[in-house]
Protein backbone atom coordinates (compact mmCIF):
# COMPACT_ATOMS: atom_id res chain seq x y z
CA UNK A 1 0.00 0.00 0.00
CA UNK A 2 1.04 3.85 -0.58
CA UNK A 3 0.18 5.94 2.17
CA UNK A 4 -0.02 9.66 0.80
CA UNK A 5 -0.97 11.10 4.12
CA UNK A 6 2.22 11.48 6.08
CA UNK A 7 4.15 13.93 3.80
CA UNK A 8 3.58 17.31 2.72
CA UNK A 9 3.60 17.13 -1.17
CA UNK A 10 1.06 16.48 -3.42
CA UNK A 11 2.73 13.36 -5.36
CA UNK A 12 0.10 10.76 -6.35
CA UNK A 13 1.02 7.17 -6.61
CA UNK A 14 1.86 5.71 -10.70
CA UNK A 15 -0.88 3.18 -11.28
CA UNK A 16 1.25 0.36 -11.42
CA UNK A 17 1.72 0.33 -7.56
CA UNK A 18 -0.71 -1.94 -6.44
CA UNK A 19 -0.63 -4.97 -8.74
CA UNK A 20 -3.78 -6.72 -9.51
CA UNK A 21 -2.90 -10.16 -9.46
CA UNK A 22 -6.33 -11.48 -11.09
CA UNK A 23 -5.20 -9.41 -14.28
CA UNK A 24 -1.98 -11.11 -14.79
CA UNK A 25 -2.60 -12.81 -17.92
CA UNK A 26 -4.46 -10.24 -19.44
CA UNK A 27 -1.93 -8.09 -19.06
CA UNK A 28 0.98 -10.33 -20.20
CA UNK A 29 -1.04 -11.43 -22.91
CA UNK A 30 -1.23 -7.43 -23.95
CA UNK A 31 2.59 -7.48 -23.60
CA UNK A 32 3.14 -10.65 -25.92
CA UNK A 33 0.98 -9.03 -28.21
CA UNK A 34 2.45 -5.98 -28.49
CA UNK A 35 6.29 -7.47 -28.43
CA UNK A 36 4.96 -9.58 -31.43
CA UNK A 37 3.32 -6.43 -33.11
CA UNK A 38 6.89 -4.43 -32.61
CA UNK A 39 8.83 -7.35 -34.11
CA UNK A 40 6.71 -8.46 -37.11
CA UNK A 41 9.01 -7.01 -39.36
CA UNK A 42 12.09 -9.29 -38.66
CA UNK A 43 13.07 -12.73 -39.66
CA UNK A 44 12.74 -13.96 -35.83
CA UNK A 45 12.00 -17.29 -34.12
CA UNK A 46 9.08 -18.08 -32.36
CA UNK A 47 10.05 -16.87 -28.76
CA UNK A 48 9.20 -18.54 -25.56
CA UNK A 49 7.65 -16.91 -22.70
CA UNK A 50 8.44 -17.70 -19.01
CA UNK A 51 5.38 -16.38 -16.47
CA UNK A 52 6.24 -14.85 -13.70
CA UNK A 53 4.13 -14.98 -10.57
CA UNK A 54 1.73 -12.39 -10.30
CA UNK A 55 3.00 -11.29 -7.43
CA UNK A 56 6.58 -11.09 -5.12
CA UNK A 57 7.93 -11.79 -8.01
CA UNK A 58 10.99 -8.54 -7.56
CA UNK A 59 14.41 -9.63 -6.61
CA UNK A 60 15.85 -6.07 -6.98
CA UNK A 61 14.19 -2.97 -4.81
CA UNK A 62 15.53 -0.05 -4.47
CA UNK A 63 14.08 2.46 -2.03
CA UNK A 64 14.50 6.55 -1.26
CA UNK A 65 14.59 7.46 2.47
CA UNK A 66 12.29 10.49 2.99
CA UNK A 67 13.13 12.04 6.79
CA UNK A 68 10.27 13.65 8.19
CA UNK A 69 9.67 14.81 11.38
CA UNK A 70 12.82 12.38 13.05
CA UNK A 71 11.45 9.50 11.05
CA UNK A 72 12.57 7.81 7.86
CA UNK A 73 10.00 5.95 5.04
CA UNK A 74 10.74 4.19 2.37
CA UNK A 75 9.85 6.36 -0.93
CA UNK A 76 9.93 6.32 -4.41
CA UNK A 77 9.58 9.12 -6.79
CA UNK A 78 7.79 9.64 -10.41
CA UNK A 79 10.44 10.01 -13.14
CA UNK A 80 11.82 13.80 -13.19
CA UNK A 81 9.80 15.02 -10.05
CA UNK A 82 12.39 13.84 -7.00
CA UNK A 83 10.66 16.87 -4.81
CA UNK A 84 7.58 15.20 -4.92
CA UNK A 85 8.00 11.92 -2.91
CA UNK A 86 5.46 8.94 -2.21
CA UNK A 87 5.49 6.57 0.56
CA UNK A 88 5.49 2.91 0.27
CA UNK A 89 4.10 0.88 3.01
CA UNK A 90 3.71 -2.24 1.15
CA UNK A 91 5.66 -3.52 -1.85
CA UNK A 92 3.59 -6.66 -2.75
CA UNK A 93 5.82 -6.75 -6.10
CA UNK A 94 8.95 -7.46 -4.35
CA UNK A 95 10.10 -11.13 -3.02
CA UNK A 96 8.56 -12.21 0.27
CA UNK A 97 12.25 -12.56 1.33
CA UNK A 98 12.22 -8.78 0.57
CA UNK A 99 8.44 -7.90 2.24
CA UNK A 100 9.69 -10.01 5.31
CA UNK A 101 12.66 -7.39 6.10
CA UNK A 102 10.91 -3.63 5.24
CA UNK A 103 8.90 -3.31 8.45
CA UNK A 104 11.68 -4.82 11.22
CA UNK A 105 14.16 -3.12 9.39
CA UNK A 106 12.91 0.44 9.07
CA UNK A 107 11.31 0.16 12.92
CA UNK A 108 15.33 -0.27 13.40
CA UNK A 109 16.69 2.29 11.78
CA UNK A 110 13.20 4.80 12.64
CA UNK A 111 15.15 3.46 16.82
CA UNK A 112 18.20 4.67 16.47
CA UNK A 113 19.81 8.11 15.05
CA UNK A 114 23.08 6.73 14.07
CA UNK A 115 21.22 4.44 11.85
CA UNK A 116 18.52 6.92 10.80
CA UNK A 117 20.99 10.22 10.60
CA UNK A 118 21.63 10.92 6.85
CA UNK A 119 20.49 7.75 5.43
CA UNK A 120 19.34 8.51 1.74
CA UNK A 121 18.83 5.10 0.25
CA UNK A 122 17.85 1.19 1.37
CA UNK A 123 18.48 -1.36 -1.41
CA UNK A 124 17.79 -5.03 -1.36
CA UNK A 125 18.61 -7.77 -3.66
CA UNK A 126 17.34 -11.28 -2.94
CA UNK A 127 18.47 -14.36 -4.04
CA UNK A 128 15.92 -17.65 -5.58
CA UNK A 129 17.69 -19.04 -2.60
CA UNK A 130 16.11 -16.67 0.17
CA UNK A 131 18.81 -14.88 0.91
CA UNK A 132 18.97 -11.10 0.97
CA UNK A 133 21.43 -8.74 0.70
CA UNK A 134 20.40 -4.99 2.08
CA UNK A 135 22.22 -1.47 1.08
CA UNK A 136 21.96 1.22 3.40
CA UNK A 137 23.65 4.19 1.39
CA UNK A 138 24.57 7.37 3.54
CA UNK A 139 25.33 10.66 3.06
CA UNK A 140 28.26 10.77 5.79
CA UNK A 141 31.33 9.04 6.68
CA UNK A 142 30.51 6.08 9.16
CA UNK A 143 31.93 6.01 12.72
CA UNK A 144 31.96 3.24 15.50
CA UNK A 145 28.91 4.10 16.99
CA UNK A 146 27.49 3.51 13.51
CA UNK A 147 29.30 0.30 13.19
CA UNK A 148 27.72 -1.12 16.61
CA UNK A 149 24.58 -0.32 15.92
CA UNK A 150 24.77 -2.20 12.13
CA UNK A 151 26.41 -4.78 13.92
CA UNK A 152 23.04 -4.91 16.26
CA UNK A 153 20.96 -4.86 13.60
CA UNK A 154 22.53 -8.01 11.51
CA UNK A 155 22.08 -9.78 14.61
CA UNK A 156 18.44 -8.21 14.91
CA UNK A 157 17.38 -9.74 11.37
CA UNK A 158 19.62 -12.73 11.30
CA UNK A 159 22.38 -11.73 8.66
CA UNK A 160 25.67 -13.84 8.54
CA UNK A 161 23.79 -17.33 9.56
Amino acid sequence: MINQTRHVTEAKPPPQSAPDAANYQTQLQEKISGLKTRFADFDLPVFEVFESPPLNYRLRCEFKVWQQAGQAYYAMYHPGEYKKPYLIEEFPIAATTITRLMEPLLTAVNASDSLRRRLFSIEFLSSLKGEVLITLLYHRPLDEAWEQQARNLAGALGAGR
